[in-house]
């Protein structure tokens, strides 16, 4: 971004990067870094901000591996804005966390402990969404389970998302079902595609 800037025709950095030295150029992978860790702290911050504004919330998580082989847990929250008295319905990420007790009461830990770091009131969580996993969904020890002990509104949902994604995957192992969404790909999609011309190809991609 900095050389399109100087492309563009900023002298005044162009003049910066040529004499201030590798000390002092911010270009480093340890200067963008706090760069974009500060650029992220305040797009937190001003979620934090709607999201106190609408006082109830409830929070979406899952685990995952990234490319490193690290448990990650993703939190985002989903609460009413109001603006101009239009009700609308948000859906924010928040930040991902690096997760190593993966135990519900572990990752529940994870959850309460960072929205705490944001100053949100965990007793005002109205809801809580997981995938149906045992550590996430279970009765006993689950992450809903002691999530909901600290915050008793914290109503559990089965992620619809993760509800449809399993039913699609099942429904995927029966041919009958598997050669139907062929036919309706090839019905709606791929007859489309085999009347673009060459050139009109070329400019959908």
């Amino acid at each position: 971004m900095l050389a399109f800037r100087v492309d563009a025709g900023d002298a005044v950095l162009k003049e910066h990067l040529a004499t201030a030295g590798k000390n002092a150029t911010y270009i480093s992978k340890t200067s963008q870094n706090e760069l974009i860790g500060l650029c992220g702290n305040m797009i937190s911050d001003r979620i934090v901000e709607d999201v106190v504004k609408a006082k109830y919330f409830s929070v979406l998580c899952d685990e995952t591996t990234d490319s490193s082989h690290q448990e990650q847990l993703c939190l985002c929250l989903r609460f009413v804005d109001c603006v101009d008295d239009r009700h609308t319905i948000r859906e924010e990420f928040m930040q991902f966390q690096s997760a190593v007790d993966l135990t519900g009461e572990g990752l529940a830990t994870k959850i309460l402990s960072t929205l705490r770091a944001h100053n949100l009131d965990v007793q005002h969580m109205v809801g809580q969404g997981y995938d149906g996993a045992a550590s996430m969904a279970g009765c006993f020890s689950s992450v809903q389970k002691k999530v909901t002990e600290v915050a008793p509104m914290a109503t559990y949902v089965h992620c619809a998302s993760h509800a449809l994604n399993l039913v699609l995957n099942t429904g995927s192992s029966v041919s009958d079902i598997r050669n139907m969404f062929g036919t309706v790909w090839e019905v709606t999609i791929g007859s489309s595609m085999t009347r673009l011309n060459a050139a009109q190809w070329q400019e959908l991609h």
